[in-house]
């Protein structure tokens, strides 16, 4: 296994990107490209990893509820996600360049679903 001791891995989901009403947390967005482009300015290699393109999509999307149907997460999930690369750019734009290489997104299990093996980053 090799060690990295110069890499931060963060990840931030739903909880993070919405607020209580279920939008898009504007100031989250904000105060998390501020903290992880001051951390990488300090010689440190972030990556981001971002999950909660769903509930994100269901606002877009005028979702009540959480899609219960793989398509309907699916289409969700989707729409979430160029919003969420949208806020990224906006709020990451003004501090960072290259800031897609700080963006993985995180992927989504159905319940039950085994994680696969993978390799270590």
């Amino acid at each position: 296994m090799t060690h990295y001791h110069n890499r931060i891995v963060v990840k931030v989901g739903t909880s993070t990107l919405t607020n209580e009403m279920g939008l898009s947390d504007f100031k989250a967005f904000d105060k998390l490209a501020c903290v992880l482009s001051d951390i990488q300015n300090k010689g440190y290699e972030v990556i981001l990893v971002s999950s909660g393109a769903i509930a994100v999509g269901m606002h877009k999307l005028g979702m009540k509820t959480k899609p219960e149907s793989m398509r309907l997460k699916q289409a969700a999930a989707a729409v979430g996600q160029c919003r969420i690369m949208f806020l990224y750019d906006k709020f990451f734009g003004d501090s960072q360049d290259d800031w897609p290489n700080f963006v993985k997104r995180g992927g989504h299990r159905e319940r039950g679903q085994e994680r696969k093996p993978h390799q270590h980053v």
